[in-house]
């Protein structure tokens, strides 16, 4: 038993544990009492809005060192809101995680042990997978979800992969390349400029774009910045676009107070022009884009945002027969010049950065309460 202290006596009463699985950083960071917030915007929100519902729920963040099944307890950290400081103690096992931790073989076996012999729940999956493809080959099986065409190539055998590009970029003049690099997905956009130039654009700390005259040439560059042998060859995937810059969307899905599903929000990312992508871009509400880049009225954007959340709604569904109950999940799409909607990924570790950007204070409240409600409704359910 663990002693009850002034600080974690609150986690002993008959409310929701909530345990947030994070890095040693993150919680080295809380240490310091005025933590780098903007590294962290989750926990900042979400620290924040726990003090509506202290008498319900209670929430610390730890990390894979402090773990004593034995004991079953945790050296973690929690915000003392009486005292305006994060505080270490030790705290009982949570009734729930929210996993924001990396992988690595002891976090599997962590999650695994929490999951089957304590029974503790999940809002987002506990276990990761390497799953872009996967997803693909889920959802094309969807009519009215599109995908784009992609294959994948290895770079071990580059006679197969030198065909495969070509017959692509006869099809597709544009092509985008995924693979990774260090662990981290990293995007090469390649265009056949003529039949003996092909020019391949990609973004590290500055963007670099240059030419390779043959096939064999490229896939020297595909080995140079991928580390993976598999890389995945995508059609680039049509969006709209204000002046030449690419429009992407990032919808947060959650499951809320009584387990229901719903698009908390959608925001638009504005790329530059021209640009890979949009992560340097402005961010904004779908309704704002639709409204001032497209001039929407009212019954339009409803039509529109109607369509798209049910889309959204079978993608979450469709991904959790693969994945298992996901409490939330950020999805990337596209619309087309027609609307269409095409999906791009799914982050079921979503930061929400994005939706932070754009949307005003009351709607970020409740996008953290959903997370601490549905908390709350495992518990209930468990």
């Amino acid at each position: 038993m663990v002693h009850a202290s002034p600080l974690n006596q609150r986690f002993y009463s008959p409310k929701t544990i909530l345990g947030v699985f994070v890095q040693s950083i993150v919680t080295n960071e809380l240490t310091k009492q005025q933590p780098n917030i903007l590294k962290f915007p989750n926990f900042k929100a979400l620290i924040d809005v726990s003090r509506q519902l202290e008498e319900t729920i209670a929430v610390y963040f730890f990390s894979e060192q402090h773990i004593n099944f034995k004991k079953k307890q945790i050296h973690g950290i929690a915000y003392n809101h009486q005292l305006n400081r994060w505080e270490h103690d030790f705290f009982p096992l949570p009734h729930v995680v929210y996993h924001f931790s990396k992988k690595t073989k002891r976090n599997t076996t962590i999650l695994s042990t929490m999951k089957n012999k304590y029974r503790i729940q999940f809002i987002n999956t506990p276990l990761d997978h390497n799953t872009s493809w996967k997803e693909y080959e889920i959802l094309s099986k969807q009519a009215d979800i599109r995908i784009p065409y992609s294959t994948q190539g290895n770079l071990r055998s580059p006679s197969i992969l030198r065909r495969k590009m070509a017959g692509m970029l006869e099809q597709y003049p544009i092509l985008h390349i995924k693979g990774t690099f260090a662990k981290k997905e990293r995007e090469m956009k390649i265009t056949k400029v003529n039949h003996n130039r092909i020019r391949y654009h990609l973004k590290l700390k500055k963007p670099i774009t240059k030419h390779v005259k043959t096939m064999a040439d490229l896939i020297k560059v595909f080995k140079r910045y991928y580390s993976a042998n598999i890389i995945t060859i995508q059609q680039p995937i049509p969006h709209l676009q204000v002046k030449s810059q690419p429009i992407h969307f990032r919808a947060e899905l959650q499951r809320g107070l009584d387990g229901e599903l719903n698009v908390t929000g959608i925001t638009a990312k504005i790329g530059q022009m021209n640009a890979l992508t949009t992560v340097q871009g402005q961010y904004i509400t779908f309704e704002q884009c639709m409204k001032k880049h497209f001039k929407f009225n009212d019954i339009r954007l409803s039509q529109l945002k109607n369509n798209i959340t049910y889309l959204l709604q079978k993608t979450h569904i469709t991904l959790e027969e693969y994945y298992g109950k996901m409490g939330e999940i950020g999805v990337d799409f596209a619309l087309d010049q027609q609307l269409n909607f095409w999906y791009i990924k799914s982050n079921r570790r979503s930061n929400k950065q994005a939706f932070c950007k754009a949307h005003v204070q009351k709607q970020i409240e409740a996008l953290y309460l959903n997370t601490l409600y549905y908390a709350q409704y495992l518990q209930r359910n468990r």
